[in-house]
């Protein structure tokens, strides 16, 4: 009841004194506060770095909107209790340690090892379940302390939400408050503790009916929930032909999938069947309509777990077990009308005289006092505007009011309806006794209170909306920034782009570590960046830091706590790295998005590197396959020994040359005494001799001859003479000229190089070359004929030796 001072002339002293005693009384308490916040900020800011506990929140599904609610009740605390705060994502999220496998706790101990922890939460009802996994984690992670979200076991400290409680609850009010009888129970993925509450409440309400419940069992091979909850519906109405009334699903997606379902086979809810589930997100509040549930208190179990996680490095008791209370939100789905306003019966003012109507702003001061009172955390609402505006209005009849209300809802930039409403009703409780003596003004006084209930709801709606839209605004960025990471064409590129996007997207921090030797230790790591409070800091690390030394230097640089999110960098199921990063004013799941880009873009990358390596693998083994059979081309062309065209190439050109060219000579040379010295000397000798040979010949007839090109890939840009050893000491060559004069002088020069004496194996030889002559086309244009003149001249000149014949001649 607010108190109420009436002013009249006789009591203005009486006044004057409650104004001065409530003023003080506000002063005590801001003085209160003030010193409390001084403190408090002392105590922060000379806390040493080294003395500041680091606690980890592991989470089980990265994705999860609940772990991201658990994961921000866990930071509130950390900040309240001012210690750091690092978030771990599992080394996989596809594969769930056995405990008879150590190595998946040893890489777990691995990955965390650098970090220096003081105590961890954990998860217990996903990838840890079991007493097993619990004892091989607390095992491989000694000594650090643990406690769990979830399960109690007797080994380890837990915080916990007893789920049957809240399901014993909402079946009692459907049966109570809604006269449901067959009330049907979907049962989760999983068992749990849930379904035994539902039966024994049943039990207790004597309507209980096996038929009713759908187990896990019967859903074995539906995995999406609109599956679920179609074959669910076709067991209870098709299969068993139950009469229901009521229906619980054991999740928000489930209640929302089966409103669905219930509304296309044409059944209305709640007026045909009444539908409540499990756990709270906006989908379902909603809805039409929206849907009766049960608030799983994700965020304040988080908070809880690290409050207690702090109290027990402190050396304080805490209960073993702690219950996280929730609550039962009740929405149209299972009956409950909406917006219901609690009456406040109207006295006679006569009776008493406290609540008669009195001068404004002098009741809005009162009621202010007792609206902080009430709310100590609604600070920034000016209540004495309120309820100054909301009497002047009812007076006057006019809409001042509602706009003072939007202005100062404004301030808060909360989301939490309940808030809001609880301070609506609290606010109404304290004016509507000053408004009943005239039946018109407290009236008006209602329907105020009918419109700010629904603005409320609109203000929440709204709310709700925009941070939507800055999702959407945000989600645009970091796909903006992701396209971005993902056209890295190699990591060297990867530090700028992070660089030149992280301040832009408002990430403070973010350090980048890839791990450089094949067992994935952290011991060998390179440094891909280190982005420390919007400053690019990676120069300052030195090549050969360890994943230890780098945080260490980190930690060593923060003057307060820090908040962090560590994330494996996993390329086809391997950790490649870490990523590090303070979230800022971001909830983890943007940054589970931003480093799984980051994840993708090394993995690109390293796709992109290893797919050049493998080009210029196939480049080299094509260049060395194309120079395999250049050789073989080359020596199936030339002769191996002299490094002169071969008899097979000479046909060859012979055919190519007569297309091509319109008229050449062919020099057919056999070598006088070639044969005495290969028999006297050795074979070897008369190889040499040879090759020597072969060089005086180009020597003496490359300057006349067709340029031909070589075969070998390494000169396949070089021109050589059209000389060929045809057989043993005998050679050809085709000449470009067919004037007699020039002819007969390279006849004479070669055979005055071949003239020339040799020296083979310090000892000298001296031979000679008989060259046969002939034209094309003037002797004939018949290729093998051209070759048999020549041969013929030839004849005849060794029988003269050392000379040249022309063919005709």
């Amino acid at each position: 009841m607010a108190l109420i001072v009436r002013v009249a002339a006789g009591e203005m002293t009486l006044y004057k004194e409650f104004i001065i005693f409530n003023y003080f009384l506000v002063l005590i308490t801001n003085i209160i506060r003030v010193s409390r916040c001084c403190s408090m900020s002392n105590h922060l800011d000379h806390t040493p770095s080294s003395n500041r506990y680091t606690i980890a929140f592991l989470t089980q599904e990265s994705t999860h909107d609940s772990e991201s609610s658990i994961f921000q009740g866990v930071n509130r605390a950390a900040e309240e209790y001012d210690v750091n705060l690092i978030c771990f994502t599992p080394l996989n999220d596809s594969e769930v340690p056995d405990h008879s496998d150590s190595n998946r706790y040893n890489q777990l101990r691995e990955h965390l090892h650098p970090f220096d922890l003081n105590g961890l939460i954990f998860i217990s009802w996903s990838k840890f379940k079991g007493e097993d996994n619990e004892r091989c984690l607390r095992d491989a992670l000694h000594p650090i302390r643990l406690l769990s979200i979830g399960n109690n076991h007797s080994d380890m400290p837990s915080v916990q939400m007893n789920g049957g409680y809240y399901i014993r609850q909402l079946t009692r009010h459907l049966a109570e408050e809604h006269g449901c009888r067959n009330i049907a129970f979907i049962s989760s993925y999983t068992d749990d503790d849930r379904l035994p509450s539902y039966r024994d409440t049943m039990q207790d309400l004597d309507c209980y009916d096996e038929r009713l419940i759908v187990q896990t069992a019967d859903l074995i091979g539906y995995d999406n929930h609109d599956e679920r909850m179609t074959r669910a519906l076709d067991i209870l109405f098709i299969e068993r032909s139950m009469p229901i009334d009521a229906i619980m699903v054991m999740s928000a997606y489930d209640g929302k999938y089966m409103l669905n379902e219930l509304t296309n086979r044409g059944l209305k809810v709640p007026e045909d069947i009444a539908l409540v589930c499990y756990e709270d997100i906006p989908m379902i509040e909603f809805s039409k309509p929206p849907l009766t549930t049960i608030y799983y208190p994700y965020e304040e179990l988080g908070y809880q777990a690290c409050t207690n996680l702090i109290k027990l490095l402190d050396g304080q008791d805490i209960l073993h077990a702690q219950e996280v209370e929730a609550k039962v939100i009740l929405r149209d789905s299972c009956g409950c009308a909406l917006n219901k306003i609690m009456p406040v019966h109207a006295e006679n003012s006569s009776t008493n005289p406290r609540k008669a109507s009195i001068e404004t702003r002098t009741t809005s001061i009162i009621i202010a006092q007792e609206m902080r009172n009430s709310f100590p955390n609604l600070e920034s609402v000016d209540f004495e505007k309120l309820a100054g505006s909301f009497l002047t209005s009812v007076k006057q009849t006019n809409s001042d009011f509602l706009t003072t209300l939007e202005m100062e809802v404004r301030k808060l930039h909360i989301l939490d309806n309940d808030i809001l409403q609880a301070m609506v009703d609290r606010f109404r409780q304290l004016i509507l006794p000053l408004v009943n003596q005239q039946t018109e003004i407290y009236d008006r006084a209602e329907m105020l209170w009918l419109m700010t209930r629904y603005i409320l709801k609109d203000y929440n709606n709204s709310a709700t909306i925009t941070h939507y839209i800055n999702n959407v605004e945000r989600n645009h960025i970091l796909r903006y920034v992701s396209q971005h990471i993902l056209s890295v064409r190699n990591i060297s590129e990867l530090p700028e782009v992070l660089n030149n996007n992280l301040g832009w997207i408002q990430i403070p921090t973010q350090y980048v570590v890839l791990h450089t030797n094949k067992d994935e230790s952290s011991s060998s790591i390179k440094l891909i960046l280190a982005y420390d409070n919007y400053h690019n800091l990676t120069d300052y690390y030195s090549s050969d830091s360890t994943t230890t030394e780098v945080f260490h230097r980190y930690k060593e640089n923060k003057q307060q706590r820090f908040s962090l999110v560590v994330i494996p960098i996993i390329v086809e199921g391997k950790s490649l790295g870490i990523i590090w990063s303070e979230p800022g004013n971001h909830g983890i799941e943007l940054i589970f998005e931003l480093c799984g880009s980051i994840s993708k873009g090394i993995e690109s990358s390293l796709v992109l590197e290893e797919s050049r390596v493998l080009v210029k693998q196939l480049y080299a083994e094509a260049a060395l396959r194309r120079e395999k059979e250049a050789q073989l081309a080359y020596y199936a062309d030339v002769d191996s020994l002299t490094d002169l065209f071969n008899r097979r190439y000479f046909y060859d050109t012979m055919s190519s040359i007569t297309e091509a060219e319109p008229h050449f000579t062919l020099f057919y040379m056999d070598i006088d005494g070639f044969k005495k010295v290969n028999d006297t000397m050795g074979h070897d000798v008369g190889d040499e001799l040879l090759i020597q040979i072969a060089n005086r010949l180009i020597d003496a007839l490359s300057d006349c001859t067709f340029p031909l090109a070589r075969t070998m890939l390494q000169l396949e840009n070089t021109q050589s003479t059209s000389l060929f050893r045809i057989g043993g000491d005998e050679f050809t060559a085709l000449l470009i000229t067919v004037d007699p004069e020039e002819i007969a002088h390279y006849a004479r020069r070669t055979i005055e190089s071949i003239h020339q004496p040799f020296y083979l194996s310090g000892r000298k030889v001296e031979i000679s070359v008989s060259i046969g002559i002939a034209l094309y086309p003037l002797n004939t244009t018949n290729t093998k004929l051209l070759l048999k003149y020549a041969d013929s001249a030839l004849y005849k000149a060794k029988e003269a030796k050392d000379s040249y014949i022309f063919y005709g001649n």
